[in-house]
C-alpha cells in the first residue's frame, strides 16, 4: 500500500509540474490589440519646446463616461478639458476672464482630429462631434494667448469613443 501510495504522489507531482510548465510555455502573454495605442502617462509635465511653459494636470473621471483634465500654471488652476464618450462632446473651460484661454486638442486612433476653444473669457465651450463608435480619443489642455501657446498638458488617453 505504502509503494501504491508513493507511486500516487509521485504521478501527481509530476503531473502538477507538467501541467504548470505546459501552461507556462504554451500560452502566450496577452496581447493588446494593434488598433488601440498604448495610453500615454498622464499628469506628468511636458515641455514640447523650449518656449512653452508646462502645465501641471490633475487627471480624473469626472462620471463613468466623462474624463477631464485640470490645468494649473503657475502654480494657479486655469481651467479645464474634458471628454464625454456618450455624444462625443469635447469641452474647454477657462477659470478666469483675462484675455487668455482654454483650448482641448483631441487626436483619435483613426487620425481625426480637432479643438475646442472656449470665447477667452471666464466660462465654458462645449463642442459636439461625430466620431467613429468603435474608436479611441486622447485630448490635452493648452493654455492660450491670443493664438499665442503659454503653456501645455500631457496628453491623456486612449478614451474609448461611444463605447
Amino acid at each position: 500500500m505504502s509503494k501504491r501510495l508513493s507511486i500516487l504522489i509521485s504521478t501527481v507531482a509530476a503531473l502538477v509540474l507538467s501541467v504548470g510548465t505546459v501552461s507556462a510555455s504554451a500560452t502566450p502573454a496577452p496581447q493588446r490589440d494593434s488598433a488601440v495605442p498604448e495610453r500615454p502617462v498622464a499628469a506628468t509635465l511636458v515641455a514640447e519646446t523650449p518656449e512653452v511653459d508646462s502645465m501641471t494636470t490633475k487627471v480624473h473621471k469626472a462620471a463613468p463616461t466623462v474624463w477631464c483634465v485640470d490645468g494649473y500654471y503657475k502654480g494657479i488652476y486655469r481651467g479645464r478639458g474634458c471628454f464625454k464618450n456618450h455624444g462625443d462632446h469635447v469641452t474647454a473651460y477657462d477659470a478666469y476672464a483675462d484675455g487668455k484661454h482654454i483650448r482641448t486638442d483631441w487626436y483619435t486612433d483613426y487620425g481625426r482630429e480637432g479643438a475646442c476653444t472656449d470665447g477667452g473669457d471666464a466660462g465654458g465651450d462645449d463642442c459636439n462631434y461625430n466620431m467613429r463608435e468603435n474608436g479611441y480619443l486622447k485630448f490635452q489642455v493648452e493654455l492660450r494667448n491670443g493664438s499665442k501657446l503659454v503653456a501645455q498638458s500631457s496628453w491623456d488617453g486612449y478614451h474609448p469613443i461611444g463605447q
